[in-house]
């Protein structure tokens, strides 16, 4: 089912690009510029991450929440952040 029409029916509903591990982004089978292209391309909202070094972890975690909170729609939001793993 398109996100679109998924939106439509449910409300946001938050996605994200997460680029893993960019303290090996040299060794990565795909360039950041590509990764930023689909990010845009999709539509979505893109992170880089690394769990190692601490990078965007917890940005990662809470960003359904933060999407939730800002939707005007009627469904309930989560208040955990254990809930989203």
């Amino acid at each position: 089912m398109p996100k679109s029409k998924l939106e439509a029916e449910c409300g946001d509903i938050a996605v994200a690009l997460v680029q893993n591990k960019v303290d090996l982004v040299d060794q990565a089978a795909v360039s950041p510029t590509e990764v930023e292209s689909l990010a845009r391309k999709l539509g979505v909202k893109l992170y880089r991450a690394c769990v190692k070094e601490g990078i965007n972890v917890t940005e990662v975690r809470e960003y359904p929440r933060f999407v939730c909170l800002l939707s005007k729609s009627t469904l309930k939001c989560k208040t955990r952040l254990d809930d989203y793993t």
